[in-house]
C-alpha cells in the first residue's frame, strides 16, 4: 500500500502535518492539489529501513530549504527592527 508523505509543512483538518509526516489520503481532490504543489511524495509500500532513510532525506531537504529562505531574510529583518527603534535607514 502507498503512503503519502509531506515534504513541505501541511495544515489540514485542523492538524498541523511537518514534512516526514504521513497525510491522510481520504480527500482525493486535496490529494491531488498537494501533489500538483510538490507538498507530498508518494511512496510505495517500504520496509521500515528503507522509509526511515527516505523519510530522514525528506526532512534534511526542508530543513536546508528553511535555512536558506531564513539566510536570505536578515537584511530585511535589519531594516524592520531599525524602522521600529525609529531610525531610518540613511541614520545608521
Amino acid at each position: 500500500m502507498e503512503k503519502l508523505i509531506a515534504t513541505k509543512p501541511i495544515y489540514y483538518k485542523g492538524k498541523n502535518y511537518v514534512p516526514g509526516e504521513e497525510i491522510p489520503e481520504s480527500d482525493a481532490e486535496m490529494v491531488e492539489a498537494w501533489k500538483r504543489a510538490g507538498s507530498v511524495k508518494e511512496l510505495p509500500g517500504l520496509e521500515n529501513a528503507s522509509l526511515k532513510a527516505i523519510l530522514k532525506e525528506t526532512v534534511e531537504r526542508f530543513e536546508e530549504e528553511q535555512a536558506e529562505a531564513a539566510a536570505e531574510k536578515p537584511a530585511e529583518e535589519s531594516v524592520k527592527e531599525t524602522m521600529k527603534k525609529g531610525k531610518r535607514k540613511n541614520d545608521i
